[in-house]
């Protein structure tokens, strides 16, 4: 499938739900490492051995202690704490900076200019306020990959593209059936709106 806009699945916990991502023509998948255990570590990277043609995420989040060689294999860092942007930069890793509008907003002071090639944004919008928010991260943030991981349906896919061109989609597998199987229908009504495809 062949996507109008890059997408990102995150917090992807079982080979199932990132086969199908990785079938449905997604950037990358993302694994909650968040305190994991090692179990856990040794389960995701299974599951990517299993896959290819795509990119994986350590999803750390707030997590502040970690081994360099917990992030074998992971193109990506997600975090929440800007100032680990240069360790994640060292290890020749992209930073995936979470965090919500209101949060940007008050790193102003930061000039993000000086990561372009290792840094994305992750930001969550306020539901009630997403247009104006698209245009103010167009506008102020555009020199960098911009991904959002709220606000979005089937229904205005059309309309965020048109405010924003290019920006990036965050989503989650589902909401869990039964064990370890998710129901992917909310996901797939998505990547079938940004399916180039689709109505060709």
């Amino acid at each position: 499938m062949n996507l109008k806009t890059e997408v990102l699945v995150r917090n992807i916990t079982n080979l199932h739900d990132a086969r199908y991502c990785a079938g449905m023509g997604v950037k990358a998948v993302g694994f909650p490492m968040h305190k994991c255990s090692q179990e856990d570590l040794a389960k995701f990277r299974e599951i990517m051995g299993w896959l290819s043609g795509i990119e994986y995420i350590a999803q750390l989040d707030g997590e502040k202690s970690f081994l360099e060689s917990d992030l074998e294999g992971f193109g990506w860092v997600e975090m929440t704490d800007i100032t680990f942007l240069e360790q994640i930069k060292s290890l020749n890793k992209k930073a995936l900076l979470k965090l919500t509008m209101e949060e940007l907003k008050a790193l102003s002071s930061i000039n993000l200019s000086s990561f372009t090639t290792d840094l994305a944004l992750l930001v969550t919008l306020e539901i009630d306020n997403i247009k104006n928010s698209l245009k103010e991260l167009k506008e102020n943030y555009g020199f960098l990959p911009v991904y959002i991981d709220s606000g979005i349906t089937k229904e205005n896919v059309p309309e965020i593209l048109s405010v924003f061109p290019g920006v990036g989609f965050s989503l989650t597998p589902g909401v869990e059936i039964k064990t370890g199987i998710n129901d992917f229908e909310a996901l797939s009504e998505v990547l079938e709106a940004l399916d180039i495809d689709e109505y060709a």
